[in-house]
């Protein structure tokens, strides 16, 4: 009980000060609420446009789409979403790069606009980022906002921004797409070398043994066989288990063991030319698909080289605006305003305690005013 009367006092107390030194924190609020207030009505006014780019979509040409397109042919999940993703990373990464920002200041010499003349690059990057402002939306568009205090100027930093998106992503689509070009030439004339190096060394078989290999017969003998081979490797396995499991002597063992010996006759009774016939046939096969997936990307890749239609695809272009976007005045005046009731209502709980210690213990007050005479004067030494 006596706690919840300590309890209550002390609010009472604290209520008591707080009103006994009202007309000091009011007075307090309101100068420095009007002398804010006066302050940003003082500076200069910031206005701010914004484009909006949609993000990049899947712009791979021809059957095999390029990466997406064989990540699809794979049965990769997800797989168009993630380049879409990628692509807008890709936007991020150009729009935020020094060379483009670097582009934009001497463009619109916004030396002279920061006021920034001498100055080293690095001051005038800082103070531009400072007044530029890319992010996603919740869509997943790219959002490139400009802050100016010219606002045709606003309007035409963030149009050029994306004008510059465009000049980039294009430039190193055509880059990307001559290096895969000529990568993909590469590896097109090694596949036609060996590919004609296998139909010579099909047709000199077929020469040599005196007989005809047709596909769908190759096809049918690959699948049989392949269906033993992996038969016997199962029964290799099984045989294993019995043997240190069961023993030797176990019936299911020496049962397992005349299985695997009638796989092995069959499988040695099979011509060595067939064998040939099909590992030649199989790695034709291969080099066969092999050309049927880059012969396409060749095509794509020399397409995206001549590509001069628009990669980036804005949503909305960037207008003046007449509206003030910075500084922020009730924001930026209230803040202050609670900023000064805090300290108001510290400096009177403080000098309050100081009174009441300089009563109740005169000591310990000389100690606090040591402390703060120290603090004001920190390089006097004391004797």
């Amino acid at each position: 009980m006596s706690d919840k009367t300590h309890e209550t006092k002390g609010l009472l107390d604290y209520i008591h000060i707080l009103l006994k030194w009202r007309r000091f924190i009011v007075i307090n609020f309101l100068l420095v609420v009007l002398i804010t207030y006066g302050i940003t009505l003082l500076l200069p006014k910031w206005h701010y446009s914004q484009s909006i780019v949609l993000p990049p979509k899947d712009q791979m040409m021809g059957p095999a789409g390029g990466l997406p397109g064989i990540a699809r042919m794979v049965g990769i999940p997800g797989a168009a979403g993630l380049m879409g993703q990628q692509g807008v990373y890709n936007y991020l990464s150009i729009l935020k790069s020094r060379s483009i920002q670097v582009e934009m200041i001497n463009e619109f010499d916004l030396r002279k606009v920061y006021d920034l003349p001498d100055d080293p690059i690095e001051d005038v990057l800082r103070e531009f980022q400072a007044n530029v402002d890319i992010v996603l939306d919740d869509e997943g568009a790219l959002v490139i906002g400009v802050y100016d205090r010219d606002p045709n100027r606003a309007a035409e930093m963030a149009n050029r921004y994306v004008s510059l998106l465009h000049k980039y992503y294009t430039d190193l689509n055509v880059r990307e797409a001559s290096s895969r070009r000529e990568f993909v030439e590469k590896r097109l004339a090694q596949n036609k070398e060996e590919l004609e190096a296998l139909e010579e060394r099909m047709r000199t078989f077929q020469t040599e043994h005196g007989f005809i290999v047709v596909p769908d017969q190759i096809e049918q003998g690959m699948k049989s066989i392949a269906e033993m081979y992996a038969i016997r490797t199962i029964k290799e396995l099984e045989l294993d288990v019995y043997k240190e499991t069961l023993g030797p002597d176990n019936p299911l063992y020496k049962g397992a063991r005349l299985e695997l010996n009638a796989i092995n006759n069959r499988l040695s009774g099979v011509p060595d030319q067939t064998v040939e016939s099909l590992r030649i046939f199989r790695e034709l096969m291969i080099q066969q698909k092999i050309f049927e997936l880059l012969t396409p990307m060749l095509e794509e890749a020399r397409l995206e080289e001549l590509r001069d239609t628009p990669t980036v695809l804005v949503l909305d272009e960037a207008v003046p605006s007449d509206e003030r976007a910075r500084p922020k005045r009730l924001l930026v005046t209230l803040a202050m305003g609670v900023v000064s009731l805090i300290v108001s209502i510290s400096y009177v709980l403080t000098n309050d305690i100081l009174d009441k210690m300089k009563e109740t213990n005169p000591d310990r007050y000389n100690k606090v005013q040591d402390i703060r005479n120290m603090l004001k004067n920190p390089l006097r030494s004391e004797k």
